[in-house]
């Protein structure tokens, strides 16, 4: 963290920034109010007490800290940042919303166990790489015990975000961080399996689809995204899980009857030969899905593999058997069998998705890491250029 790269332009941010997010149509006050209301719903709907301690992290100019006062009024509200001008302005536009302290980018000058909610917008991807699990583990070390981390970045999947941090000025240094990577160095911290949310989908233009956007945040595309972090394990949201697990069925079925009707259809193949094959693929993209998308498992696939085959076996066995059982006992016409099929087909999903949940990637195992004690893997972090490093 370079304090004078960020004195450099503390007074002109605003009007850059401005500028800068004048392709979105929104004003920067719209993305700094936004964040902060996503973490005041989150907060709330997770049933805790309203926070005592919130820490800004990187406050810069004070942006957020208002809306962090606004929403958690009673809060001690404390904006830590490396460059002394940027606290000097946040300090004038804002002079009531918070503590500013500075920060010389080692030890948080604050107690350990002292804050209830960490939050940070948008600054790691101005810090380098190799500081993150160290900035992290600090935040851990000033979280209380069942405190939250929140923090907030572009998603350098999105390519308007990513033209915004190209042609920004304050961002010329800066390398865009994946929502992998970040959950990874959270994990390495120490903090328990955290959750990622994408946001910002729709610009000022489409602002009417808004209110749609709680239910897009599974979708990797939005222009940012946030992680939800806690030094405890978090309570599976199984609604969500419900719904990536259905959408992960519906790809691996797509895709081994493909396989299926190219093997026998277009080439010709003994048909059992194909159902295999197609069966076979299916089920490899299934255990893909389920660990990285629906259940976003840390535990390695040596040890995860096996227990899924197992599960597949077991609910296809007991499809089988509801099937035979049923045979027996409905009408032997179209009407019975279709619904022993559906009797079938619904047992065989419903018990993959509880030994999915509860056995193969369950939340203990995601707890101890990554097997073997090994780093978790990171990606290239992606400069908005197109440079990696």
């Amino acid at each position: 963290m370079d304090a004078a790269e960020f004195d450099r332009f503390a007074e002109e941010y605003l009007a850059a920034h401005k500028e800068n997010l004048r392709i979105s149509g929104e004003e920067p006050d719209y993305f700094a109010r936004y964040k902060i209301e996503l973490v005041a719903e989150r907060w709330r709907k997770t049933g805790r007490a309203a926070p005592q301690a919130v820490l800004d992290f990187g406050c810069g100019i004070g942006a957020s800290l208002p809306h962090l006062r606004d929403v958690f009024p009673a809060a001690r509200i404390i904006g830590l940042d490396v460059s002394q001008k940027s606290l000097e302005i946040a300090g004038r536009r804002f002079p009531d919303a918070a503590e500013l302290t500075p920060y010389d980018g080692g030890r948080i000058p604050l107690p350990d166990a002292s804050l209830d909610l960490a939050f940070s917008a948008c600054v790691f991807h101005h810090i380098d790489a190799g500081e993150h699990v160290r900035l992290f583990a600090e935040l851990r070390r000033v979280l209380k015990p069942d405190g939250v981390l929140c923090i907030f970045e572009h998603n350098p999947i999105n390519p308007v975000t990513r033209h915004i941090v190209a042609t920004c000025p304050f961002d010329e240094n800066a390398v865009l961080i994946g929502a992998g990577e970040l959950e990874g160095a959270e994990i390495a911290a120490g903090f328990q399996a955290p959750d990622i949310t994408y946001t910002g989908f729709f610009p000022a233009a489409l602002k009417a689809f808004r209110p749609l956007e709680p239910l897009l945040g599974w979708l990797p595309v939005g222009a940012q995204y946030y992680t939800w972090a806690e030094g405890r394990p978090q309570p599976r949201n199984w609604l969500k899980l419900a719904a990536r697990y259905g959408l992960a069925g519906l790809a691996n079925t797509g895709l081994g009857f493909a396989v299926i009707a190219a093997l026998d259809l277009g080439l010709g193949l003994n048909a059992q030969l194909a159902n295999a094959a197609g069966f076979a693929v299916g089920v490899a993209l299934s255990f893909a899905l389920n660990r990285l998308f629906v259940f976003r498992s840390k535990a390695s696939v040596k040890h995860t593999g096996p227990k899924y085959l197992a599960a597949v076996a077991i609910a296809f066995a007991a499809n089988q058997g509801v099937l035979a059982g049923l045979h027996g006992l409905l009408p032997a016409n179209v009407l019975g069998r279709l619904a022993a099929q559906a009797a079938g087909v619904a047992t065989y999903t419903l018990l993959l998705f509880a030994l999915a949940s509860f056995w193969v990637f369950s939340q203990t195992q995601d707890l101890r890491g990554p097997a073997g004690g090994k780093p978790v893997p990171t990606f290239p972090r992606v400069h908005p250029t197109g440079r990696t490093r």
